[in-house]
């Protein structure tokens, strides 16, 4: 019965995750279907649609159905495929790469230049800029999104009461012949304030017909056109310029942390360089570099790990026994905390001494050094 079940539960959580990807697709037909009824066939754009847009998200679906703990093999092979192919950096690069070249090859040339884009995973300045226009995704994407709809809006006044202005440029390849003509329609003014607004940075009175001066709309337009540069040119192109600058900040900083807290503090025992240095050690003694190198080498601990993990536990020291049973408890108490072999053997602690407690002790040396110093003076 509990097998019964557990399949049961299998082919249900199937159904459902291929339910999500069915619906998926029902609307993609369904949005190309309406578009090769209203408007020209462009096989371009369903193939975008259903393979650009369709196939990734149904994909991402799946992963994030899945979850972190994956309950049957298919789920568990699927992960790791996803996992390998789109996480894992190093493969999904080489992955892109080798595409290219096979296109380069065996298709255009062209394809070739966008291996140069290699520098991107090389370099890590050019990284983080990537990473400060891709980690703010969510952001970037809310605010295309309000920008789409703010064109949806100019461009839906724009043909109600400057449908003139509104021209847009065409030319003919047979001919040579080159003109304007007035949108028809919602999307191709949609299209037309996207494209010239998007690429003047709002400035609208860059592509839309100059209005005649002492018209009786002359003063709309001035309004129509200052609003939509403020809003788009000014307000929008500020914030995503905004949000990329903080979060290339917010990447610096973290980086310089990292580099400082592991220059500066001791990940095996917790030890900071400077109440390492407050112990005031002799010169033969290992100084924080040399503790961070040798004594307390971070793969050393990895390698005993494995060292206990290979050898048959009959076989165990005293202080292998130990550290085993520490591991296998989740225990740390094997591990040194503020404190180590070099310090121990002189006499000195780092036990419970945190740079506060260093600091008080810098202070104390100091006022005593005051005290001598006026005890000799008088």
């Amino acid at each position: 019965e509990e097998a019964e079940e557990e399949d049961e539960e299998e082919e249900g959580r199937e159904t459902y995750m291929w339910m999500s990807v069915v619906y998926g697709l029902v609307a993609t037909l369904l949005f190309c279907a309406l578009h090769y009824i209203n408007f020209e066939v462009n096989m371009v754009l369903y193939a975008f649609v259903l393979l650009g847009v369709n196939a990734p998200a149904a994909l991402v679906a799946a992963r994030a159905f899945i979850g972190e703990a994956p309950q049957t093999a298919k789920e568990r092979r699927f992960a790791i495929v996803y996992d390998c192919v789109f996480c894992k950096a190093f493969l999904r690069n080489h992955i892109v790469l080798i595409a290219c070249a096979v296109l380069g090859f065996f298709w255009n040339t062209e394809w070739f230049t966008i291996q140069l884009l290699d520098i991107i995973f090389i370099n890590d300045v050019i990284a983080d800029i990537i990473k400060s226009v891709t980690s703010p995704g969510l952001a970037l994407g809310l605010v295309f999104y309000l920008f789409c709809v703010s064109v949806i809006i100019y461009a839906s006044f724009g043909m109600t009461h400057f449908h003139d202005a509104l021209q847009v440029p065409w030319y003919d390849y047979t001919t040579g012949e080159e003109g304007k003509s007035v949108c028809t329609n919602m999307v191709t003014c949609f299209y037309f304030v996207f494209y010239q607004g998007l690429s003047d940075g709002g400035n609208m009175k860059g592509f839309l017909t100059p209005p005649e001066l002492g018209k009786w709309n002359y003063p709309g337009r001035i309004l129509f056109d200052s609003i939509f540069f403020v809003w788009v040119g000014i307000v929008l192109m500020n914030i995503i310029t905004g949000l990329m600058v903080d979060t290339f900040s917010s990447i610096r900083e973290e980086k310089e942390s990292r580099a400082d807290t592991m220059e500066n503090d001791c990940f095996v025992c917790g030890m900071s360089r400077n109440t390492y240095e407050d112990f005031s050690l002799p010169t033969h003694c290992p100084n924080f570099d040399d503790h961070l190198e040798v004594d307390h080498h971070i793969w050393n601990y990895v390698y005993y790990i494995a060292f206990l993990n290979s050898k048959d536990e009959t076989e165990d020291s005293g202080i292998e026994s130990y550290v085993r049973s520490c591991i296998a408890n989740n225990s740390l108490e094997w591990i040194p905390s503020r404190t180590s072999h070099v310090l121990e053997m002189h006499g000195k602690t780092g036990a419970g001494l945190t740079d506060d407690d260093a600091g008080l002790r810098e202070i104390a040396s100091k006022v005593d050094d005051v005290l001598a110093a006026v005890s000799a003076g008088k």
